[in-house]
C-alpha cells in the first residue's frame, strides 16, 4: 500500500541496528506487559513503603510520577473516567475537537493521537517528562476514549491495520493538522531496544520529516484515505439476497462452529479463547433448542428503567437522535449506528415481553434512514456529519459484540412481521439489500458473521408467525398468556400485546396494521386475555387459556421443525 512509503520518508536516516527490522506493529506480548507493569507497581509500592518508614527514595516518587503537584491538562474538563486518568500527566493533552485540530492548523505542527488505555505506556512515556518536553514543543497531543468516541478509532484503526496486516491497542498515530495519517502503531517503548526505535526516537524523526518532508507526508496521507474510502465502500451489485444464500451461509457457519467445539473444557477452537456471544447465538437458532421460561419482572422492570433514562437523558425527541454515552451528562459525542441498532432490538424485546406501546413506538421512529447507504446498500457506522472524521465503515464482523449491521437486519426483520404490507415491503427491501452487500463474506467466511446469518435465515423464512395477546394487560391470565407465548424458543416469531380498552394503542394499531386492531375489536370482551396464532396469511381459532395456547406453539413448532428436515 502507498502508505509504507511514509516509513521510507520517517526512518531513511536512521543508524543500521535501528533499521533491522520495519517499525511496530510488534507490541510487547499481553504476557510481558502485564508482567512490567507488575514489577513497576510492586517497586512503586515497595519505594512508598521506604519513605513512610524513612528509608531512602529516589528523586522521582511515585506521587510525583502520578501528577501530585501539577496542574492540570484540558482532560480535567472531560466527563470521561478514562480521559480523567490522564489529566494530571505533564502531556498537554487536548479531547477529540476543534480547539486541538485549530491549534495544530495555527502551530503548523503535526498531531500525535493515543487512543486506548495502556497502563505501561502512561508510565513509560506519558509521565515521563523528557517525553512530554517533547511531545508539548513539536506536537499537538490528543487522547481519545475509544468508549466515547468509537468512530474516531475506528478511522486510524483501520489504518494501522491496513499499514501492517494487523492493529491494536494502544493506539498511537501521527497526524497532519487536516488530520489526513502520516503513520502509525500501538505501543512504543519510551528507548530503542530490540532493535526498534524508541518513542523518543519516533517523535524526534516525525517532526524532522515534517519540517523536511512535509509534502511527500501529507501526499501519502491524503493517496492512503483515498484508498481505504474506495476499499470501504462496501455496495451491493443488486439489491435482491441470492436464494440459496440463507441455507448455504448458517450452515457453513455452524458446521466450521461444531468442528471447532472443545467437549472438555466448552468453547470454542483452542486455549486462549475470546468467547463471542453470537457463537451460542448462531448454535442456538440453528438447532431451536427449547428454553422453558416464565415472566421475569424485576428484570422487566430494571430494563424499563434503563430504557426510560436513556429517553430522558441521552435521547433529543425533537431531532429524534441520541447521544452515544452518559457521565455527569451526556458525552459531547453522538449516538452511532451501534447505539441505535441495539437500543431498537432492546425496545422490540421490551414491547413484546412487556407491552408496552411506547417501546415499539420509540423503536420504529428511531429506525430511519439516518444511518442508511440508500444506494449502495446497508448502514454505516456514523451519519457522516462530522468533517472530522475521515471515513464512514460498514461494520459486519460478529465480535465480542455483534456488528451494528448484523443487529439492523434482524431489528429489519422483526419490524416487517409487525406492520402493513406498505411498512413491511419497506423493511424487507432494505434488509435485503443489506444482506446483498455482504453475500460474499456470508458465503466464504460466515463464521465471522453468525448474527449476520442467522438474519439471512430469517429472511428466507415465508411467513414469520404472529402470535398476538389482546386483553387486560394487568390480569393473571394475560400475563400467564405472555408466558406461555414465550416457553418455547422460536426465532421466528413476533409476538404483539394489545388491550382494547387502550385509545393510544388502538390509534397505533389503525394506523399501522389495520388487521391487528381488528382482531382486537373482534376478540370476546368478557375473556381476560385471547391469543390468535397466525402465520402464511392465516390464523388459528382464538385460545383462551395459557395451556391451550403452549399446546397450540408446540403443535406449530413440531410442524416447522418437520418441514425443515424434510
Amino acid at each position: 500500500m502507498a502508505a509504507s512509503a511514509a516509513f521510507a520518508l520517517l526512518f531513511s536516516n536512521l543508524p543500521q541496528r535501528l533499521r533491522r527490522r520495519r517499525p511496530p506493529p510488534p507490541m510487547l506480548s499481553t504476557l510481558r506487559l502485564l508482567r512490567r507493569h507488575h514489577r513497576r507497581r510492586l517497586a512503586s509500592a515497595s519505594s512508598a513503603a521506604m519513605s513512610s518508614s524513612g528509608g531512602a527514595s529516589s528523586s522521582s516518587s511515585s506521587g510525583e510520577r502520578h501528577g501530585v503537584g501539577r496542574s492540570p491538562n484540558r482532560l480535567a474538563a472531560s466527563h470521561s473516567p478514562y480521559l480523567l486518568q490522564h489529566a494530571y500527566n505533564p502531556v498537554d493533552w487536548y479531547p477529540w475537537g476543534e480547539e486541538a485540530f485549530e491549534n495544530a492548523r495555527r502551530k503548523d505542527v503535526p498531531i500525535f493521537l493515543s487512543s486506548m488505555k495502556c497502563h505501561v505506556m502512561e508510565v513509560e512515556s506519558f509521565e515521563n517528562d523528557e517525553i512530554a518536553k517533547i511531545l508539548n514543543d513539536g506536537f499537538v497531543s490528543i487522547k481519545v476514549d475509544r468508549e466515547e468516541r468509537p468512530d474516531v478509532d475506528k478511522v486510524y484503526m483501520t489504518y494501522v491495520s491496513a499499514l501492517y496486516g494487523g492493529g491494536g491497542w494502544p493506539l498511537s498515530v501521527f497526524l497532519s493538522p487536516n488530520l489526513k495519517p502520516l503513520m502509525g502503531g500501538t505501543y512504543f517503548p519510551p528507548d530503542d531496544k530490540y532493535g526498534r526505535p524508541g518513542f523518543k526516537t519516533i517523535l524526534r524523526k516525525v517532526k524532522e520529516a515534517w519540517e523536511t518532508k512535509r509534502d511527500a507526508l501529507e501526499k501519502t496521507g491524503n493517496v492512503v484515505i483515498e484508498q481505504l474510502r474506495d476499499a470501504l465502500s462496501a455496495k451491493a451489485s443488486s439489491q435482491d439476497m441470492p436464494n440459496d444464500l440463507a441455507v448455504v451461509s448458517v450452515d457453513n457457519c455452524v458446521e466450521k462452529l461444531a468442528g471447532s467445539y472443545d467437549p472438555k473444557f466448552g468453547g470454542y477452537g483452542s486455549a486462549p479463547k475470546f468467547p463471542r456471544p453470537v457463537e451460542n447465538c448462531v448454535m442456538l437458532y440453528k438447532f431451536r433448542k427449547h428454553l422453558e421460561s416464565g415472566q421475569p419482572e424485576e428484570y422487566l422492570g430494571v430494563a424499563e428503567k434503563a430504557a426510560h433514562f436513556i429517553k430522558e437523558k441521552l435521547y433529543d425527541g425533537s431531532s429524534n437522535r441520541l447521544n452515544h454515552s452518559y457521565r455527569n451528562g451526556p458525552a459531547k459525542a453522538p449516538g452511532f449506528l451501534d447505539d441505535y441498532a441495539f437500543l431498537i432490538n432492546g425496545l422490540l424485546d421490551l414491547y413484546e415481553y412487556g407491552g408496552k406501546i411506547e417501546w415499539l413506538m420509540w423503536a420504529t421512529h428511531l429506525q430511519d434512514e439516518l444511518f442508511l447507504d440508500k444506494q449502495g446498500g446497508g448502514y454505516f457506522n456514523t451519519p457522516g456529519e462530522d468533517p472530522s472524521v475521515l471515513l464512514r465503515i460498514k461494520e459486519d464482523y460478529d465480535g465480542a459484540e455483534p456488528s451494528g449491521n448484523s443487529v439492523a437486519a434482524i431489528n429489519l426483520i422483526r419490524l416487517s412481521s409487525i406492520f402493513d404490507a406498505a411498512k413491511s415491503d419497506g423493511y424487507k427491501r432494505n434488509v435485503e439489500h443489506l444482506l446483498a452487500v455482504f453475500q460474499t463474506r456470508l458465503r466464504e467466511l460466515g463464521i465471522a458473521l453468525p448474527l449476520m446469518c442467522c438474519a439471512a435465515d430469517m429472511l428466507s423464512v415465508p411467513s414469520r408467525k404472529q402470535v398476538v395477546l389482546v386483553g387486560n394487560k394487568e390480569s393473571t391470565e394475560f400475563h400467564d398468556m405472555v408466558a406461555a407465548a414465550f416457553s418455547t424458543y422460536d426465532p421466528n416469531r413476533t409476538v404483539i400485546q394489545i388491550d382494547p380498552r387502550n385509545t393510544e394503542e388502538m390509534g397505533f394499531w389503525e394506523s399501522n396494521n389495520a388487521n391487528i386492531a381488528q382482531m382486537a375489536r373482534s376478540s370476546p370482551p368478557e375473556k381476560p386475555a385471547v391469543a390468535h396464532v397466525c402465520q402464511d396469511f392465516k390464523c388459528s381459532p382464538p385460545v383462551t387459556s395459557a395451556d391451550a395456547l403452549r399446546e397450540l406453539l408446540n403443535k406449530t413448532v413440531a410442524a416447522a421443525t418437520s418441514s425443515v428436515a424434510a
